[in-house]
């Protein structure tokens, strides 16, 4: 939903990103959240680049002690995605 060459305000592209997950999470049915999508992470290009695979964009692997690091910072686009949503 955010386009990564138009210099935006973070927290605008926090509200749109949140803005989008409530409307899913409103509709009938049982949503499909990925595991990217609860902490706001971006695409990984240097993933596909280095495993030749399009689709390594969306599958960067966090380590827990990185991932807990992160979602401790309450700057950080992961923390304010994940304890928004």
């Amino acid at each position: 939903m955010n386009d990564p060459n138009i210099e935006e305000p973070l927290d605008f592209q926090i509200d749109r990103f949140i803005t989008a997950h409530a409307i899913l999470l409103a509709m009938k049915g049982v949503p499909g959240i990925y595991f990217h999508s609860m902490f706001g992470s971006r695409g990984w290009p240097e993933g596909a680049q280095a495993s030749g695979q399009n689709r390594t964009i969306n599958r960067r692997k966090y380590q827990r002690t990185e991932l807990v690091k992160l979602l401790t910072d309450p700057r950080s686009r992961p923390a304010r995605v994940f304890f928004r949503l």
